[in-house]
């Protein structure tokens, strides 16, 4: 079930499925109607082995629950106030709607920094300090303007932590670079 995917790329060999993955059929014994659940989700061997940055992967995984859970106080607002479109009078719309968009400006160049150091050879513990606290950055800013009064001190702590990362990704980056 090869093949080609896409140009030049090749599809996943999914001929690694095994007679065990297959669930009985009722009156016969032995034979299988299909896939278990867990053979569906089962991955060619080469893509079981996690991806060459799992770090970033983590990270990246982990922001993106956040930003679901911010879409949705950002629909929870909306109908709320019934506002389809816009932001209206709304002061809680207009909060939940800055705290999402406010972590899709920075956090794709927080995991893009993230990305490049660890492709380019950065230990754990430094991307562990980094995505950890550009993560938590993130929350604490998103808190803190959610709620109405805002809470100023989260909101400022949290952008602290943001640029702080900013601040030592970029010129880590840089330095790597030059160091060739």
């Amino acid at each position: 079930m090869g093949g080609r995917a896409g140009r030049g790329g090749s599809a996943p060999s999914w001929q690694g499925l095994r007679e065990s993955h297959t669930v009985p059929g009722p009156g016969a014994p032995g034979r299988g109607r299909g896939p278990t659940p867990d053979a569906v989700l089962a991955l060619p061997e080469p893509a079981r082995r996690m991806t060459a940055l799992p770090v970033t992967s983590l990270y990246a995984a982990l922001s993106g629950l956040l930003l679901l859970a911010l879409s949705l106080l950002v629909i929870r607002a909306r109908l709320a106030a019934r506002v389809a479109l816009g932001l209206g009078e709304d002061v809680r719309l207009l909060r939940a709607s800055r705290a999402q968009g406010n972590f899709t400006e920075y956090a794709p160049l927080t995991l893009l920094l993230l990305l490049l150091l660890e492709a380019a050879g950065s230990g754990p513990a430094l991307l562990h300090l980094l995505g950890g606290l550009a993560l938590a950055g993130r929350v604490l800013h998103a808190i803190g303007i959610s709620r109405e009064p805002e809470t100023l001190i989260l909101r400022q702590a949290g952008m602290a932590l943001t640029f702080a990362v900013l601040g030592l990704a970029a010129p880590l980056l840089l330095l790597r670079l030059a160091a060739g």
